[in-house]
């Protein structure tokens, strides 16, 4: 049996707190809030993508981005939050009644629905949502809207994915030079 061993670069509070400089150094289109979330949702689900399985502590991001739209949610929620300085953000959670046992969670803010892992479903061809009530989430009867800190939801697994939510950052980090 062969054993990899991986080694975690851990990234510090430190490196992480001038974020809000880096996005806005990012040269957005100005005027265009929307289109700013928008491209700062597909560079943070790149980044989370982009981390190699084996790096990820938190083992339901593993199979991303099937059975993991909570804690898919829930750190896309402290990027916006934390790092974005957004507000109003909401975790919807859903079912669809006609598959009673399909449940979806995903973000909302004054509207928008933000969703990074609805391509889950083959009821969708899109890879992620940043869109003003979107059809696609209509077929979901909510049935729970959470407010304010999320953190809780994790607090058991606050080492997993306090890891897992720095790599995607310094993922981010790296992706500085990209142009989207």
């Amino acid at each position: 049996m062969r054993v990899k061993t991986i080694h975690l670069k851990r990234i510090s509070i430190d490196e992480t707190e001038n974020w809000f400089t880096f996005i806005k150094d990012q040269n957005f289109p100005a005027g265009n809030q929307d289109m700013d979330i928008a491209q700062q949702v597909k560079l943070f689900r790149k980044a989370l993508t982009s981390i190699n399985v084996y790096e990820l502590q938190f083992s339901p991001l593993k199979g991303f981005p099937a059975d993991c739209c909570e804690i898919a949610s829930y750190l896309l929620a402290k990027f916006l939050t934390e790092e974005l300085g957004l507000e109003n953000v909401m975790m919807v959670r859903g079912e669809n009644p006609h598959e009673i046992t399909q449940r979806h969670v995903w973000l909302k803010i004054d509207g928008m629905d933000i969703d990074i892992t609805a391509n889950q479903f083959p009821t969708t061809n899109k890879i992620f949502f940043v869109e003003n009530n979107s059809q696609w989430h209509k077929q979901f009867n909510v049935f729970e809207e959470l407010t304010g800190d999320f953190d809780y939801l994790y607090d058991r697994y606050e080492d997993q994915v306090s890891t897992d939510y720095l790599l995607i950052l310094s993922n981010l980090k790296s992706f500085s030079a990209i142009t989207i």
